[in-house]
């Protein structure tokens, strides 16, 4: 009998409502951690927003139900594909991470059903899923928070500044912003360093953060361990360098790690906005301070209950339609409390739009692409005799503050920023008698694909311009046309549904065949039975080099024979001294597709030789295109702009090509490298390097 229970008593999901009669309710899933050191008091807060609807009326005539799945309990994939499959629910609140919203977005898109966040805060999830309609959060990608600290930093004067941040989801948004926003403030970068996310070993990566005696390091710790290791071996390396930490940080553990060596520690946490009373009102109802997150909890079942008011109910595209509609609006300002709500659907329900407002503040979202709020509230927090203080609130809310981030996945650097390219003289050259292209995919695996579609697009561009196959030395790893993972055999795409960039290819070698060593070789032109196929150009010959990897200022990934290794500065910038003086090339163009790309141009010094990179010595080079059926990106920025410029027109100069695509690719800064040793960029244009 005991067993016979059990199976009939709902262990992982339950239900709240004042009935069983299902007729006319509004079921609502909630994909949360409810239990365990997760357990943020997720469930009280909803409950509570329940029976602020339950009071004022329902929504649109119809009683509130929340369906619970305890994400701590059950795989989150699991209960979201129940949710998304269950017609009778008609949104969902969740997931709690980054990495599971990656995984369970799909399900909700091929469902057409709504799904709202109220703590993912990976800055890829905007890329990936802005402007889809089904996928929203209450909380800002955490590129706001970057851009906070970083503010924190630049208004206090310190100039120089280092980051220590997970690999990993919860680290991206950290990564993904440190570089450019420093640059855009104009701060010093001397360090950046990510870490294994399970780790709390630390003493070496803080060692490589502070090796330069930066005047702040900040931190992203995913545990109060890692908070520990960072901030003593800080004190013991580097005791000038201030610590501040991230909202992972400042948690009551910390002073357990650290006892009286955290006195003085600073860092920022997302807050509610103090004037919406959120924090007040928490405490007086549960005697105890908001957990992490509550206020956009709470935000993220209002925004559903606001749209299904408006849909009458129904959910789907219509949902999705009502949710936009009503945080568009500007009409009479409500509150987030009963009342407030009260209010909203009385409004909404009489046709005329309310301008709702959340418990953590505006709920302002963009009008574009929707999906991310536009600004958030940070309270700048202090420890002092073993407790937190919170010093100050800042918002990332325009003005002489941090910018809106809800744009950030498309921020475009400065012109302010931007290189002065003058100064190259003209140059006499040989007559051109021709062009080699060398495209390179140093990477392999599903994951980077991006990285084999970048060098694939720009083969076939190179043919449709008319470059013959032995004129072209095209090394791809070709694991992807086959891949368990494509749903279309033998193709691969560079953009949704566009044009298949594995056609007719002639592939010469795959990284896993070749050593950092031979790749020299080839673009050396010294053939062997090893590498039979390389580059005998002459010194009428045109030379472009597509490099595509994973990078670091230390150099550029190769995932070879060898297993890992690295073409570093020195090795590339050798390579083009030798080509020059033995007059292989008329010119030269290399172009990096890489985080931290620019990491190979600062030793490159051969004349006529140009280094393009899509990211500066410290930034991430973003991915572009991210097709939710196959959970890929398919192109970068970068390299997907470059391509689309070539294919609007080749009679543009390089100079106008460097600041086409400086405004054009987001999250970084487009960098040029050695232009003075090339000669006159305003008088070289891209057809030289893409046609024959």
């Amino acid at each position: 009998l005991r067993a016979l229970a059990a199976l009939l008593v709902p262990v992982l999901v339950t239900t709240c409502s004042s009935s069983n009669d299902d007729a006319g309710v509004l079921r609502v899933g909630i994909l949360l951690p409810l239990s365990g050191p997760q357990d943020l008091k997720a469930r009280q807060t909803l409950e509570w927003v329940r029976e602020n609807v339950e009071v004022t009326g329902g929504v649109a005539g119809h009683r509130l139900e929340l369906v619970y799945a305890d994400t701590a309990q059950e795989p989150v994939a699991v209960a979201a594909k129940r949710f998304a499959e269950d017609p009778t629910i008609v949104a969902v609140v969740g997931p709690e991470t980054s990495t599971g919203l990656f995984e369970i977005g799909p399900y909700f898109l091929r469902a057409n059903k709504l799904i709202v966040s109220p703590s993912a805060q990976s800055s890829d999830l905007s890329r990936a899923f802005a402007g889809r309609r089904y996928i929203w959060r209450t909380v800002e990608p955490d590129l706001a928070q970057m851009q906070v600290l970083l503010l924190v930093a630049s208004e206090r004067g310190k100039k120089t500044v280092a980051l220590y941040t997970p690999d990993s989801s919860e680290g991206t948004g950290f990564f993904d912003g440190f570089g450019f926003y420093a640059t855009e403030l104009g701060l010093v970068p001397t360090s950046l360093v990510r870490y294994v996310a399970t780790s709390t070993e630390c003493e070496d990566g803080v060692r490589e953060a502070v090796s330069a005696s930066p005047e702040v390091l900040f931190v992203v710790p995913t545990s109060s361990e890692v908070s520990g290791c960072v901030v003593r071996a800080v004190k013991r390396l580097s005791p000038s360098t201030q610590v501040l930490l991230s909202s992972s940080g400042g948690v009551p553990s910390l002073m357990e790690q650290l006892g009286v060596q955290a006195e003085g520690l600073e860092g920022t946490s997302l807050a509610p906005d103090p004037s919406s009373g959120f924090e007040i009102a928490y405490r007086v109802r549960f005697a105890a301070p908001p957990p992490p997150f509550s206020a956009n909890v709470y935000d993220a079942l209002s925004i559903i209950v606001y749209g299904l008011e408006r849909s009458g109910g129904e959910g789907g595209s219509r949902l999705a339609d009502a949710v936009a509609e009503v945080v568009d609006a500007r009409g009479e300002p409500t509150s987030w409390d009963m009342d407030g709500i009260g209010r909203a659907k009385a409004a909404i329900r009489s046709g005329s739009l309310p301008n709702i407002a959340g418990a953590s503040g505006p709920l302002d979202y963009d009008l574009d692409v929707h999906m991310d709020p536009i600004a958030s509230t940070f309270g700048l927090w202090r420890v002092e005799y073993g407790d937190f203080f919170t010093s100050r609130f800042l918002s990332s809310r325009g003005g002489a503050r941090a910018i809106s981030s809800v744009a950030a996945f498309r921020q475009q650097a400065s012109v302010a920023r931007q290189q002065d390219l003058s100064g190259g003289e003209d140059v006499v050259l040989a007559a051109r008698t021709g062009l080699w292209a060398v495209l390179i995919s140093g990477s392999r695996g599903w994951e980077n694909y991006r990285h084999q579609a970048d060098v694939l697009a720009q083969y076939q561009f190179l043919r449709g311009q008319g470059l013959s196959d032995d004129r072209i030395v095209l090394i791809v790893q070709d694991d992807l046309a086959q891949a368990p993972q494509n749903s279309e055999p033998g193709v691969v795409r560079n953009v949704p549904n566009g044009p298949n960039v594995m056609r007719d290819v002639r592939i010469d070698y795959r990284p896993s065949d070749l050593s950092v060593a031979d790749l020299l070789s080839v673009l050396l032109g010294t053939s062997s039975a090893r590498v039979p196929t390389v580059v005998t150009s002459g010194p009428g010959d045109q030379l472009v080099v597509f490099l595509a990897s994973h990078g670091s200022r230390s150099g550029v990934l190769w995932d070879g024979i060898n297993g890992a290794e690295l073409l570093e500065p020195a090795m590339l910038a050798g390579v083009f001294d030798q080509l020059y003086a033995a007059r292989r090339y008329r010119r030269a163009l290399v172009v990096v597709e890489a985080c931290e790309g620019g990491g190979l141009g600062p030793q490159l010094a051969a004349p006529r030789t140009l280094l393009f990179a899509g990211a500066n010595l410290f930034e991430n080079s973003l991915g572009a295109n991210y097709d939710p059926t196959l959970r890929v990106w398919l192109a970068d920025q970068f390299a997907f702009q470059l391509v689309s410029t070539a294919a609007s027109g080749l009679d543009v100069s390089l100079d106008a090509v460097y600041r086409q695509l400086y405004l054009r690719v987001s999250g970084s800064h487009v960098s040029v490298y050695n232009n003075r040793n090339f000669g006159n960029l305003t008088n070289t244009t891209l057809r030289e390097f893409f046609t024959p």
